[in-house]
C-alpha cells in the first residue's frame, strides 16, 4: 500500500520542493514514455515535462534507472511507470484553471523487498516532512505552500479538491 502527501503549490512553492530533491541528488524522469525508448534522468529543476503530462517521477541518487519499471499501456506504443514495481517517487504537480488550483501530491509505493526501498522512503519522508510544515487545509489533510497560501489570502486563488473548496488554516 502506497503513501502520499497532498499539497497545493504555485510555481514558486514547487521550485522549493524540486530544489530539495536536487540537493539530495534526486533525478527526474517522465512517467510515460514511448515504449522501448531510452530514458535519460535529468535535474528536477531543469526537467522539461512532456506537454500534457500530469505527473513525472523522481529517482533517489543511488537508484539505477533500471529500477524504474515501465509497462505498456492500452496503446502499446506508450508505456507508463508502475509505482508499485519501481524505486521511484511520483510527483503530481498542481494544475490551475482560471483562479482555481487543483491539488498535487508526492506518492511512493516501492515494494518493501526492493533493495532501494529505504532510499525511496527516506527521500519521500524528507519531502513529506517539509511539506507538512506548510499551513494545513481545513479538510482532507492537504498542505498549502507559502506562495499559494498568500494568493488565497489575497483572494486571487481558490484551492480545489474534487468538488470541494478548501482553505488554509
Amino acid at each position: 500500500m502506497g503513501r502520499q502527501t497532498g499539497f497545493f503549490t504555485l510555481e514558486e512553492d514547487e521550485r522549493v520542493l524540486l530544489r530539495i530533491c536536487e540537493q539530495h541528488g534526486m533525478r527526474a524522469i517522465p512517467a510515460e514514455i514511448p515504449t522501448g525508448s531510452a530514458i535519460e534522468p535529468e535535474e528536477p529543476l531543469t526537467f522539461e515535462r512532456p506537454p500534457g503530462a500530469l505527473m513525472f517521477c523522481l529517482l533517489p541518487a543511488t537508484v539505477p534507472i533500471s529500477a524504474a519499471v515501465f509497462e505498456r499501456m492500452a496503446d502499446p506504443s506508450r508505456s507508463v511507470l508502475m509505482p508499485h514495481k519501481s524505486a521511484a517517487l511520483q510527483f503530481v504537480p498542481c494544475r490551475s484553471e482560471g483562479r482555481g488550483l487543483d491539488d498535487g501530491r508526492i506518492y511512493f509505493d516501492t515494494p518493501r523487498v526492493s533493495p532501494w526501498f529505504d532510499n525511496v522512503r527516506r527521500d519521500f519522508e524528507r519531502l513529506s516532512r517539509f511539506i507538512k510544515r506548510w499551513a494545513p487545509t481545513d479538510q482532507f489533510r492537504f498542505h498549502v505552500g507559502p506562495a499559494a497560501a498568500a494568493a488565497v489570502r489575497a483572494g486571487q486563488l481558490h484551492l480545489k479538491h474534487a468538488r470541494y473548496e478548501l482553505r488554509p488554516v
